[in-house]
């Protein structure tokens, strides 16, 4: 969610028609980025899946979709409101319901753990 605030013109430039419509070379590399995204998520479920915290009866493909879906929606509401969408609290609520969703029966849920940001080093 800090990505999408803090590169408020990229969804807009990316998704845009204008962008890609036209553009078979930007549509395609368009959708190979999101490609290798979905790929990188559904590798991170099976993995989650082989050590029993995910549950195995769901394609990873498709969780990583949902998990997409957890994402994109809140940034084009946040976009079309002119930032008055709360994205952060939106992922806060979110979260929880879909890590329910999709963990394995008799798995706990794991600890929140805090992630570090990341720093800009000076020039």
């Amino acid at each position: 969610m800090q990505l999408i605030r803090q590169n408020r013109a990229l969804p807009r430039i990316v998704l845009s028609d204008d962008y890609h419509i036209g553009h078979p070379e930007r549509r395609l590399r368009l959708l190979g980025v999101f490609s290798g995204y979905l790929d990188g998520v559904a590798d991170i479920i099976r993995h989650g899946q082989r050590v029993g915290r995910i549950r195995p009866d769901v394609n990873a493909r498709s969780l990583a979709i949902l998990f997409l879906g957890l994402i994109q929606p809140a940034g084009v509401l946040w976009t079309l409101s002119d930032g008055r969408f709360d994205v952060t609290g939106q992922a806060r609520a979110a979260w929880p319901v879909f890590e329910q969703a999709i963990r394995a029966p008799g798995t706990r849920r794991a600890p929140a753990r805090r992630t570090p940001r990341l720093r800009r080093s000076s020039p």
